[in-house]
């Protein structure tokens, strides 16, 4: 039997995911987005995914960033975020951290102008 394919990096990955999963220009997040980011959290950190019951939330902290939906700068604008979240996670030792992935849609400006989706990624957690 063959050895399987090494996993693609971060980035490539989320490249790979730009370009697949869109609608009019706009990356739409999914479960493998979400599967494959808290991997990539808890690899760097050492802290675990968790899903928070609502007693745990007011002891926990909230880091959140909103990116650019666009396709062409969804991959460095999501690994710039990834980098982030890492660094909070470790500087303040978590323990548990709980992935926020979420796509908001941001109105007309009254001016007429438009600014288009965005991405809110995000963790809360435990140190």
């Amino acid at each position: 039997m063959a050895d399987p394919l090494p996993e693609p990096s971060i980035g490539q990955f989320l490249t790979s995911f730009a370009e697949q999963n869109f609608i009019f220009r706009n990356v739409q997040p999914g479960a493998d987005l979400r599967q494959r980011i808290e991997k990539e959290i808890q690899q760097a950190t050492e802290s675990v995914p968790t899903t928070f019951f609502a007693n745990e939330l007011p002891d926990t902290r909230e880091l959140r960033d909103f990116i650019p939906a666009a396709q062409t700068g969804f991959a460095q604008a999501a690994l710039n975020c990834i980098t982030r979240i890492c660094r909070e996670l470790t500087a303040n030792r978590a323990k548990r951290f709980e992935l926020l992935i979420d796509a908001r849609q941001i109105p007309k400006a009254p001016d007429g102008n438009i600014f288009g989706d965005i991405i809110l990624i995000g963790v809360r957690y435990l140190a």
